[in-house]
């Protein structure tokens, strides 16, 4: 059986069985976990600014401070 074979299988499979497959419980975790991982992510890119922009905002604060 070919792999586009079984994807079409599980496709046409009654939910029950899809989900006696894989246990409701582990599939929660994970996307629990991704959720997790993906604001993590999310908060991270929020407080690192972007590179290209950072290093120009602070030298054009640090002209204006002095003058």
């Amino acid at each position: 059986m070919s792999l586009a074979e079984a994807q079409q299988r599980t496709l046409t499979q009654p939910f029950d069985l899809r989900l006696r497959l894989s246990p409701p419980e582990i599939s929660q975790r994970q996307l629990h976990e991704q959720a997790q991982m993906r604001s993590f992510i999310q908060e991270r890119a929020l407080k690192q600014p972007s590179p290209g922009s950072s290093p120009h905002q602070l030298s054009s604060c640090s002209l204006t401070r002095k003058t």
